[in-house]
């Protein structure tokens, strides 16, 4: 991919924030990001736990 990609952090963390509580919202979004991209479903829960972390820390520097 030759272009940049942006994304809005803020607007990220307000969905994962949402959907990573509720149990089963977070399975289907665990399952459907594995079955996508050939990783596991339990490195795909690190990733999101990573990708919310930082997401948290690049909204606080807003």
């Amino acid at each position: 991919m030759d272009e940049e990609l942006n994304i809005d952090p803020e607007l990220w963390l307000q969905y994962l924030m949402a959907v990573l509580p509720d149990q089963d919202e977070r399975e289907k979004l665990v399952q459907k990001m594995s079955d996508r991209s050939g990783v596991a479903p339990d490195q795909v829960h690190q990733v999101l736990e990573a990708l919310s972390k930082y997401l948290l820390n690049e909204t606080r520097k807003n």
